[in-house]
């Protein structure tokens, strides 16, 4: 277990538990609890299986948490797409989330779940709000709206489901870390700039997700950063912060074709007052590429 404890004078005495600790956003999570004294509590799958019904329920009897924040999700967009694979996808991103759902009700514990933009079709130019009507493209996001129904099913609007889009952070693999290694010591690279969404920082995203768990927020949230970007926008601005003489070309998702289809429109937008604020994406950018400019300011 990864332990984010709080200094004895927290306000919140019983902890949270954040599942899926060791990915990329579940890392950010543990930090922003620690950083607002809230008394956080890191599994992963090593330690907690969140499709065992029986672990999760002795885990919660034993811990007593306030809240679960689950990160843990299978997110391999283009293998779910491999009927092998289908198995997984369902296990994690929707038998677990039941199973949570079902233990949390049973505890009195608040849920927070994450989704993503991946149950939307991608087909409204203005976006999607978050009583939009669903309809996901891909296997994946076929198994992350199940997820969602399925904690709706449990719990209803009590349960917290945190919608997200275009996640990164400094903890590889995601596009800003990828673009940023294609861009070092290249003349140019080429980027789609026919798919719109929002790049969105896991550091602002688990300040997020750390309000509505510990506010006890519940029903559906859009929690993005701002504003909508092209994937081409989004790689210019990795290639001006770190400096780099590499030209980004815009070119057309066609010439990339990958297994599991892609929405042209990702872009989310925030419609219930209680959804916590979000930042700017860029700020985001620059935090999350602090650790190669300091890497190459020292060569």
């Amino acid at each position: 277990m990864t332990d984010a404890a709080a200094a004895p004078t927290s306000p919140f005495a019983s902890p949270v538990l954040v599942t899926g600790a060791h990915g990329q956003l579940g890392r950010h999570v543990l930090e922003a609890a620690a950083a607002r004294g809230v008394a956080a509590i890191g599994v992963d799958i090593d330690e907690l299986d969140i499709t065992d019904a029986a672990a999760v329920d002795a885990m919660l009897e034993q811990l007593r948490p306030s809240a679960i924040i689950n990160c843990a999700a299978y997110t391999a967009v283009d293998k779910a797409e491999e009927p092998s694979e289908l198995d997984l996808a369902t296990r994690v991103n929707v038998d677990g989330p039941r199973v949570l759902a079902e233990a949390a009700k049973a505890h009195g514990v608040h849920l927070v779940h994450v989704s993503t933009d991946y149950v939307f079709p991608g087909t409204s130019a203005d976006g999607y709000a978050e009583h939009d009507p669903t309809g996901p493209i891909n296997v994946y996001g076929h198994t992350k709206l199940d997820g969602e129904n399925a904690i709706r099913q449990v719990l209803g609007e009590t349960a917290a489901i945190a919608r997200t889009a275009w996640l990164f952070s400094r903890q590889a693999p995601n596009f800003v870390q990828a673009i940023a290694g294609l861009a070092e010591g290249r003349e140019f690279i080429e980027v789609v700039d026919d798919q719109r969404g929002n790049p969105t920082w896991a550091g602002h995203l688990a300040e997020a997700l750390v309000t509505l768990a510990v506010e006890r927020i519940g029903g559906t949230h859009h929690t993005v950063d701002q504003p909508e970007a092209t994937w081409f926008e989004l790689a210019q601005a990795i290639v001006e912060e770190l400096g780099l003489d590499c030209e980004v070309r815009p070119t057309t998702s066609d010439k990339f074709v990958r297994p599991a289809a892609r929405a042209a429109v990702s872009v989310l937008r925030s419609t219930d007052p209680e959804t916590p604020a979000m930042g700017q994406w860029r700020d985001g950018v620059r935090a999350s590429l602090a650790d190669r400019k300091l890497a190459a300011a020292q060569q």
